[in-house]
Formats: structure tokens, C-alpha cells, sequence
């Protein structure tokens, strides 16, 4: 209980407690992706979260339930992974005397491209107990928000990311998912009306964007980058030169006048804007989600879709393909 009211890192809780040689993640209260509920007296529970990530040797997700009151930790929950998974990034909405806890990040071999996992927590007995839903889901979902409606009959989701079923990517969650609490029924009850593609190679391969990134960012430093360096020789022996310039400019579209901004809290995000137009970039490893947040009409959204995959299969020397969602 300590170390939860401590706040400890697990690396310092292990130095600190003098432990010998880590065999294992150290237990700690340090994470990302974990919810906190208010209870009318005044506890606040807090459930799950991660802590660092997955090259870390203290890298863990946990399926606890930590109860504090005031500044002082009262209980701690564990429970069998069987009736509570590891779960992160998920919603918490307080129901009466229970807390619905819905989808999770989750480790990468637990996840599932067509399903969104709800558990409940009695706050009588902190008992855990999955609900079992039915309906259109809104598939792996996280990172989202979720509120409860005003009749308190069903919680309302929007936002995060959520995964497309047809290609297992991870992208954008542009509706609003209504569950109903008496049913378990899942529906949509409203949608953006947004175009979105995934650029990626034809080979499905993970791109090398972030590679291309390091050298970009070495050319402009007077540092010597020894991993830019061993990118470059990479490239070179099949035969293909990391340009640098094609890299910072891959945004571009086919137009004379543009903006382009970067997103303060993502760097692997740009958004493009000219006339009416405004088209979103997401890199993943993978792929480059590009979303057109205004109707461009079909002929304009094929030109510059056609450019984008010309410019990334240039940019990396494998021929790339634009896949509409």
C-alpha cells in the first residue's frame, strides 16, 4: 500500500526496497491509462493502467482495483486474468453502485478486431463480472470517453481509436456508440461523415517512415547520428537513396497553396489545409491513415490520393496502395 501512496516508479521501488537482481515487472502505482472514479463519500477507485512500455523490463498492464480514501490506500483488488484481463485505456462510468468498465488496449496477442470487452464492478463486494452484449459494436476499442446518458439507461462512447474489422488497423473512432444497461445491446447513434484511406505497402510490410525521420533529423544536426548513418547504408544496399528532402515535404499536395501544421502532441501527425479543404495524416508502423475531414468530391479525393501513394512508394522505393475504409 506504500508504494501506491508513494507513486514510485518501479525501477526506484525495487532500488529502494534493495531487492537483488529483477527477475520479473516490480508491482507499482506509476501508470499510464488508468481510470479514477469519484465515489459520493469521497473514495476514489482507480482501476488497471500500464506501466511504461512494452521494451521496458518493468513493462506490465494490470487488472487491479486500488481504493483510496482521502490520501490513504484502503484496499487493493486483484483478480484471476480469467475474470478480469489486463486492461488500460479503457472507460470507467460510475452506474449506481457499480462501475461499467468499458474496452482496453490490452496486450497485442489478447486483442480482437470485431468485439469490445465490458466488465462491471460491484462496489458492494468489488466483485468483477463481464457483461455479455450483443449489436453493432464499436469492435477493440480505447482511449475513448464515455458518459453516462441523462435517463441512466445507457452509456454513450465517442472518440479514441477502435480497430477496422476488414483490415485490422488501428484508426480513428468517428461514431457514437450507444449501450444500452438493461440489454447489453450495442448500436450506433451517430457518425461523421469523413472519407478515410490507409497508404501503406503493397507487401503490407511495416513501413520505414520513422527511419526516414532519423535521418532527416541527423542531416540537420551537427551531431554525428551513427543509427542515421546505419539507416542510410540500409537503404543504399538495395539500392535506393533516403531523400531528405522528399521526406520533409511528403505532405505536399498537388496544389500551389497549402498549410500544413503538426500536431503539438504527435509528431506522427500532419494536417493538411487548402481552399476548403482539410486532410488529416496519421503515421503508424504500418500504414498512413489519411482521413478528409471535408467532402472533396470523388475526382478531387482521387487525385490526391493517387499523389499521396506516388510520394510515399517513391519515398521509401517499394511500391505503396491506397485502400479506401
Amino acid at each position: 500500500m506504500w508504494l501506491a501512496e508513494a507513486g514510485f516508479s518501479a525501477y526506484t521501488a525495487h532500488d529502494v526496497a534493495g531487492s537483488g537482481k529483477k527477475q520479473e515487472p516490480g508491482w507499482c502505482f506509476s501508470r499510464y491509462g488508468q481510470s479514477e472514479t469519484l465515489l459520493e463519500d469521497g473514495r476514489r477507485v482507480f482501476i488497471g493502467g500500464e506501466h511504461e512500455d512494452f521494451y521496458d523490463p518493468d513493462f506490465f498492464i494490470y487488472n487491479d482495483v486500488v481504493v483510496f480514501e482521502e490520501d490513504r490506500v484502503t484496499e487493493i483488488f486483484g483478480y484471476p486474468t480469467a475474470d478480469f484481463p489486463p486492461t488500460d485505456f479503457h472507460s470507467a462510468t460510475l452506474v449506481n453502485d457499480r462501475i461499467v468498465i468499458i474496452g482496453r488496449l490490452g496486450y497485442s496477442e489478447d486483442r480482437a478486431d470485431d468485439i469490445t470487452p465490458v466488465f462491471v464492478l460491484s462496489l458492494d463486494d468489488y466483485s468483477m463480472s463481464e457483461m455479455k452484449t450483443s449489436g453493432q459494436q464499436p469492435a477493440w476499442m480505447h482511449k475513448h470517453s464515455a458518459t453516462l446518458d441523462e435517463a441512466g439507461e445507457a452509456i454513450i462512447c465517442e472518440g479514441g481509436v477502435t480497430t477496422h474489422a476488414a483490415t485490422g488497423q488501428v484508426i480513428e473512432n468517428i461514431g457514437n456508440w450507444r449501450l444500452c444497461l438493461n440489454s447489453g445491446e450495442w448500436s450506433l447513434v451517430g457518425e461523421k461523415s469523413w472519407s478515410r484511406w490507409l497508404l501503406m505497402r503493397s507487401d503490407e510490410t511495416p513501413n520505414e517512415l520513422w527511419e526516414l525521420g532519423q535521418v532527416s533529423w541527423a542531416t540537420k544536426s551537427k551531431i554525428v547520428d551513427k543509427y542515421a548513418r546505419e539507416i542510410q547504408e540500409k537503404f543504399a544496399e538495395r539500392g535506393h537513396v533516403a531523400n531528405v528532402k522528399l521526406y520533409d515535404e511528403r505532405y505536399e499536395p498537388n496544389v500551389e497553396v497549402f498549410n500544413i501544421e503538426e500536431d503539438e502532441d504527435d509528431f506522427r501527425s500532419h494536417v493538411v489545409q487548402f481552399g476548403n479543404s482539410r486532410i488529416r495524416f496519421d503515421e503508424q508502423y504500418d500504414s498512413v491513415l489519411v482521413t478528409f475531414e471535408r467532402d472533396e468530391g470523388a475526382e478531387a479525393e482521387g487525385s490526391l490520393i493517387s499523389h499521396y501513394t506516388k510520394v510515399f512508394g517513391e519515398l521509401e522505393g517499394v511500391p505503396y496502395k491506397a485502400v479506401k475504409l
